[in-house]
């Protein structure tokens, strides 16, 4: 239970964040993708409402190789972006680009930028390892977007705005953020009407299990788990072994994950560690 001057501290944030700042794109965007039965042409003209750095970014992602662009080819329009990688994940994409913008040479800030991408992008694969089905997949990859959504907002607030609101750093430290970041992750769930099940996910605090299986949340809290791991072991990087790459068998997941961390410019967060390819076995002589 938050105290009342912490719960007063955590809507002045709400306020600013959510509903004042000039995030690059109108909202009007996200209503338009919240539509089933929006056209292509509707869709394609949303692209005049998002500033041109969101726009080029989200065309990169839709682009790599992690979206299949190798079999599908290069986006090359917004509609296409969209289809590529889908309504919810296309949205969550803005809102993020959107604080990715706003954090702009914010070393801390990127930071946590860096381990969404990396919990998502694990959450996936773990996802396809454990027999999930494509569309749960993608969830827990939505999940890992946006697990830390809230903690970045309130890191912008404490660096952009905290003064100007007369808040005292007092109010806004590394323990409070902790504590609240998961409840701000549920208004922007709310405020920019995201699957609802994203609230179960945001707010889950330890691994979560269903009867026979992990939940979606549990997925992605232990992909967000080793990640934080990696990041703590390696000074903030997401380290991953994996065979050198073969071209008979064509790309390969670490590659795969190279190109989507290039995509969305945080390349410097991920190692690729090469293993040393086992030589075959002799046949027993004869």
């Amino acid at each position: 239970m938050l105290k009342e001057r912490e719960s007063v501290v955590l809507k002045k944030i709400e306020d600013r964040m959510i509903s004042r700042v000039n995030l690059g794109f109108d909202l009007e965007v996200l209503s338009v993708l919240d539509n089933a039965d929006a056209s292509s042409h509707q869709i394609e003209a949303l692209k005049g409402r998002l500033s041109s750095e969101i726009l080029l970014r989200l065309l990169s992602i839709a682009s790599s190789v992690y979206y299949g662009s190798l079999k599908r080819g290069a986006v090359n329009s917004f509609y296409e972006a969209v289809s590529r990688l889908g309504m919810d994940q296309t949205k969550a994409f803005i809102i993020i680009l959107a604080q990715q913008a706003l954090a702009r040479g914010d070393r801390e800030i990127e930071k946590v930028f860096a381990r969404t991408f990396a919990t998502a992008v694990l959450g996936k694969l773990l996802s396809k390892e454990f027999a999930l089905r494509e569309d749960a997949a993608r969830k827990v990859e939505l999940g890992g977007l946006l697990l830390e959504i809230g903690r970045i907002m309130i890191m912008l607030y404490r660096k952009l705005y905290l003064k100007e609101e007369g808040v005292a750093e007092a109010d806004v430290t590394d323990a409070f953020i902790d504590e609240v970041h998961p409840q701000l992750g549920v208004a922007v769930v709310e405020k920019f009407f995201l699957p609802p099940y994203l609230k179960e996910i945001l707010l889950a605090e330890s691994l979560v299990f269903e009867t026979r299986r992990f939940a979606l949340a549990g997925v992605v809290r232990l992909a967000h788990d080793a990640v934080t791991t990696s990041f703590r072991r390696f000074n903030n990087k997401l380290v991953l072994a994996a065979p050198p790459p073969s071209r008979e068998e064509g790309f390969t997941i670490a590659e795969m994950v190279t190109e989507h961390f290039r995509a969305v410019g945080l390349q410097q967060y991920l190692q690729i560690v090469r293993l040393e390819e086992t030589p075959e076995e002799e046949p027993p002589a004869a």
